[in-house]
């Protein structure tokens, strides 16, 4: 069974910030896991960019977007060294590289469509990755008061 990329966000509770159509990442996952057999339709390139919205306050994780992309040919390699302005995909730190490499989806045409498993292995890398964790209790602890990252306020805006 195919769902378009569209009709999949389409489908998710949206929450308004900053006139942005905001979806709860967990949400997205759950439901890609109650049908992980589907594949899902792109013909265009897509950023899901994660926010983190506590108390109020919203954190953008620009650094941990999800990349779909079509393309003619792999271009995993090409992807990383364009984002991080370097030559030589040996001269990317080997942390960055590995985000990259599980931020990052391609279709290679005269595909359309990618595995739903696929965009959940993205948004568990996102869950679980230590460098998001770390960076948000950064950003939300106060002397006053201790935080608990919690994943139920991981958002995206879809560019």
């Amino acid at each position: 069974m195919n769902i378009t990329f569209i009709d999949l966000i389409s489908s998710l509770d949206n929450e308004k910030r900053f006139n942005e159509d905001l979806y709860n990442l967990i949400e997205l996952g759950e439901r890609l896991e109650m049908a992980n057999s589907i594949n899902i339709s792109t013909g265009d390139h897509y950023l899901l960019l994660p926010f983190y919205i506590c108390d109020g306050g919203i954190y953008e994780l620009y650094w941990s977007g999800i990349t779909i992309q079509s393309v003619d040919a792999p271009s995993l390699v090409e992807h990383i060294l364009t984002i991080t302005s370097k030559d030589d995909i040996e001269m990317v730190d080997k942390e960055i590289k590995e985000r990259m490499e599980n931020l990052y989806l391609e279709v290679v045409m005269p595909k359309t469509t990618f595995p739903a498993l696929a965009l959940i292995h993205c948004i568990k890398y996102i869950i679980n990755s230590k460098e998001v964790i770390e960076d948000v209790s950064v950003v939300f602890t106060r002397d006053d008061m201790q935080f608990k990252f919690d994943s139920r306020c991981l958002y995206f805006a879809v560019y």
